[in-house]
């Protein structure tokens, strides 16, 4: 995470392919947005690649919005940049 004055970004979340599915990532994301809304941060930043569809749903489900596309971060791919707020 990086931490800004009232937002803050998740920058990679990654979890080892024999832990998915376990809710790992779930509670990391939890426990993150828990210490940021302690530190005063009111809004979450997430990204993920288009193709990632996995990951773009995962954040669906725990509240985050699609609110922007970014052409080519990836070399060819598209970013999807989606946020939350925290209250």
């Amino acid at each position: 995470m990086t931490y800004y004055e009232d937002s803050s970004n998740l920058d990679l979340l990654a979890v080892k392919t024999e832990f998915q599915g376990k809710g790992v990532a779930q509670k990391l994301v939890v426990w993150l947005e828990a210490v940021a809304l302690n530190a005063g941060i009111r809004k979450i930043y997430v990204q993920a690649r288009e193709t990632n569809k996995q990951g773009v749903e995962f954040y669906k489900k725990l509240g985050y919005k699609k609110f922007a596309e970014k052409q080519q971060v990836y070399g060819i791919e598209s970013q999807i940049r989606m946020f939350k707020k925290l209250c």
